[in-house]
């Protein structure tokens, strides 16, 4: 019981620690200048494509990114909890074998990390405008 509690609350503390490096971002000054109006307004995309939004051109694409890096994050961890397990299981095949399943689903969520954060990166660097 001490155990899960410790292994939450390691992981808890590692989520708040990442999650102002993953929301900070640069503001515009209160006053603004004709430099950053310019930079605040959307561009006009051409006649028939789709306008890029805060939304779905910013705001999501980081939201995802950094969803799957706390998810790699986690997953190392995990890898180490394991690692930890099987120096203190002391010859217990028992908890040999429930270090060894720790660490095999950390690298597969590892993996699935990494799979996803490039399926994102390539889906959100493609370009939608269509060709005529």
């Amino acid at each position: 019981m001490l155990k899960k509690i410790i292994h939450s609350t390691i992981i808890a503390y590692v989520w708040l620690a990442f999650l102002p490096l993953a929301l900070a971002q640069t503001r515009p000054p209160i006053i603004p200048t004709q430099e950053t109006i310019e930079q605040l307004m959307i561009p006009r995309s051409p006649v028939g494509a789709a306008e890029e939004t805060y939304f779905g051109g910013t705001f999501l694409p980081t939201l995802t990114r950094t969803i799957i890096a706390m998810a790699g994050v986690t997953a190392v961890l995990f890898i180490i909890i394991g690692g930890v397990q099987i120096l203190t299981a002391y010859g217990n095949d028992e908890k040999i074998g429930k270090a060894k399943k720790t660490i095999t689903f950390a690298i597969i969520g590892l993996l699935i990390a990494i799979l996803s954060y490039a399926i994102v990166s390539i889906i959100s660097a493609i370009n939608l405008t269509p060709t005529q």
